[in-house]
């Protein structure tokens, strides 16, 4: 009984340590808040992530210095950002420590930190067999022209009908 007394104790004191970064990820152009998106943060020791389900984030993190970023999916129609305001092509998890600004969290304490995106661009079209029949299920791949570097994916429906939105202005 002791130990389990000691354990919860324990586990209180290591929460109380931790901080909180919450806020709440919106389209720009309505206000409405995005659902189905994550928001990340990362330190030199790692990333962690929160889903937006409600359009609002919160992570409990250890004290350090952090770096977010979104993440939507293909058929939401905005562009990532890093915060503050900085859209990114492809994965933003590659250039967040060097471009993002810093949050920095402290122990008990919550920091808010909100994200308004940006209406983007879309690519959409339809995959054929050289038959002319309809190719469902077939992945397409987004990537920056002249670059390998990959921005999004997305498959075809039952029609071979495919959109992938958010993208920043640029050459796919």
């Amino acid at each position: 009984m002791t130990s389990c007394l000691f354990t919860l104790c324990f586990a209180a004191t290591t929460a109380a340590q931790n901080g909180t970064v919450t806020g709440v990820v919106t389209n720009s152009g309505t206000s409405a808040a995005v659902v189905d998106s994550f928001v990340t943060l990362c330190s030199n020791t790692g990333c962690s992530s929160a889903s937006t389900a409600s359009g609002s984030y919160s992570l409990s993190l250890p004290p350090d210095t952090y770096f977010a970023y979104t993440s939507t999916p293909g058929r939401i129609n905005l562009v990532d950002e890093i915060y503050n305001d900085i859209p990114c092509v492809g994965s933003c998890g590659d250039v967040v420590r060097t471009t993002g600004t810093p949050i920095v969290v402290t122990s008990g304490a919550t920091v808010t930190r909100d994200f308004a995106l940006s209406p983007g661009g879309s690519i959409a079209g339809t995959v054929r067999s050289t038959a002319g029949a309809a190719a469902p299920g077939v992945f397409v791949n987004v990537y920056v022209v002249g670059r390998t570097q990959f921005v999004k994916q997305t498959s075809t429906d039952s029609a071979g009908n495919f959109s992938i939105g958010g993208l920043p202005s640029g050459t796919y």
